[in-house]
């Protein structure tokens, strides 16, 4: 800051000179705001128990700030303990700390259309699917992606993919919003236990039912300790192909 020198007046001059001290000042302040990079637009929330927080940065879109501090936040940091109940097994560390960003565009160069995405203990949200979703798949989407956050509490992610997918969608459609029955599946006969996503949700939701109940915790600590498909064999007595072959015909 340069400092501005006044010179040496009589105590009447200097009461003359205030005003123009004042606009001097006012001016300087101006162009110091008006230099100075834009504030972001933060805003930090604790769960319940006081362990875990999540900020929230919406500077690139702060139009959706009070939407999602009224409507997404209450339920993030209900779930974000909740998921860590549901899915991880002692000794497992999930993050303490969390960042939900919002961004507008394309959020992954090359892949429009990406609705949002986990990484490093944060999660990268388009504004433009939660606008067009706010009364639709906006908080899911999110609950979704939380559950990655959680996941890599394990460590590790020696898992196949869809294994990773459809735990996170397990805790979406099964979990977190049941009634809509999102992973409900139309064609039986198209059906794969690893197709990811909801069908893989759907496939370990039966088997979680009908052999096992503690197989999404197991399936999750695979992450850390490594997958192979004896896996099932150890956990349910049945072979993979014999959960799929059973869990379709459990379809139709």
């Amino acid at each position: 800051m340069i400092p501005i020198m006044i010179p040496a007046l009589s105590l009447k001059n200097r009461w003359r000179l205030l005003p123009v001290l004042a606009l001097l000042l006012g001016a300087r302040a101006n162009a110091e705001t008006s230099a100075a990079p834009d504030a972001k637009l933060l805003d930090t929330f604790t769960t319940k128990d006081g362990k875990y927080t999540i900020t929230v940065d919406s500077t690139a879109s702060p139009d959706l700030r009070e939407w999602f501090a009224k409507n997404a936040i209450p339920k993030v940091v209900d779930w974000y303990p909740k998921i860590i109940d549901l899915i991880l097994s002692p000794g497992d560390k999930p993050p303490s700390k969390m960042t939900l960003t919002l961004k507008n565009g394309v959020i992954i160069p090359g892949n429009p259309g990406v609705p949002a995405y986990a990484s490093g203990g944060g999660i990268v949200v388009s504004s433009d699917f939660m606008r067009s979703q706010k009364d639709g798949e906006a908080v899911g989407c999110i609950i979704h992606e939380m559950t990655h956050i959680v996941q890599s509490g394990t460590g590790a992610s020696k898992a196949p993919g869809w294994s990773v997918e459809g735990v996170a969608d397990w805790v979406r459609w099964y979990q977190f919003e049941p009634r809509k029955k999102g992973a409900e599946i139309s064609d039986p006969s198209k059906a794969k236990y690893d197709a990811s996503y909801r069908v893989s949700a759907n496939f370990l939701n039966w088997v979680m039912k009908s052999h096992d109940k503690q197989i999404i915790k197991e399936l999750t600590h695979t992450m850390s300790t490594g997958y192979s498909d004896d896996f099932w064999i150890k956990t349910t007595g049945k072979s993979i192909s014999e959960l799929e072959a059973k869990w379709k015909k459990s379809l139709k």
